[in-house]
């Protein structure tokens, strides 16, 4: 089942734990890439948006809709801009 993949045993306080190295690394570099994209995004913010601005507004308006869609009513408080 693990062909193919980086995977690690470790004994950690006394239990057998297996870590998926591929998707460590995969999520760490999303992560970064992540904090790095917000960071140059986020360091001239204004009223009247630029190009980068207005952009990344669009893909988090994008995902704003795309969640507000699955929660139902009584859950609608959860996730606000």
């Amino acid at each position: 089942m693990s062909e193919g993949h980086w995977i690690i045993n470790k004994v950690l306080a006394g239990h057998a734990m297996s870590f998926n190295m591929d998707t460590l690394v995969t999520m760490w570099a999303a992560m970064i890439f992540l904090l790095v994209v917000s960071f140059v995004a986020t360091r001239k913010l204004s009223i009247f948006p630029g190009k980068m601005q207005y952009v990344l507004e669009g893909i988090l308006g994008y995902f704003n809709n795309l969640v507000g869609s699955m929660i139902n009513k009584d859950g609608e408080n959860i996730f606000r801009l």
